[in-house]
């Protein structure tokens, strides 16, 4: 699937189904996953490297892409079930991540994208 937006990193897209998506004071964080494998594919995961990017309201790429899956995720030898794996809220202050299958809650700083926890 060809990108029309030259933004994306040549290996990246948005994912069809269940990605994540949100709108910061600073901007929108989306969740892109690999060009080269589909879904549903356990590479996809693996091999997708940092899933999270910041865009300003042009579709500019703002900050470094942060956030990988989780071992428990990589590791899968079989197919997928492409919903439910991560989920992302947020407040004023904070972006809370969640891997269902890591047991884990990720905090970063919603303007700086450091972790804290």
């Amino acid at each position: 699937m060809k990108k029309s937006n030259s933004q994306f990193p040549d290996d990246k897209e948005i994912k069809i189904m269940g990605s994540k998506f949100q709108k910061l004071p600073i901007g929108f964080l989306v969740e892109l996953g690999s060009a080269n494998y589909e879904q549903m594919n356990p590479k996809h995961y693996r091999e997708s490297g940092k899933l999270i990017y910041l865009f300003d309201d042009l579709g500019q790429m703002k900050d470094k892409p942060f956030l990988e899956y989780p071992d428990q995720i990589k590791d899968v030898e079989g197919s997928l079930r492409a919903i439910d794996y991560l989920n992302l809220t947020s407040n004023r202050k904070s972006l809370y991540f969640t891997f269902a299958h890591a047991q884990k809650i990720i905090k970063y700083d919603a303007f700086e994208f450091r972790k804290n926890f």
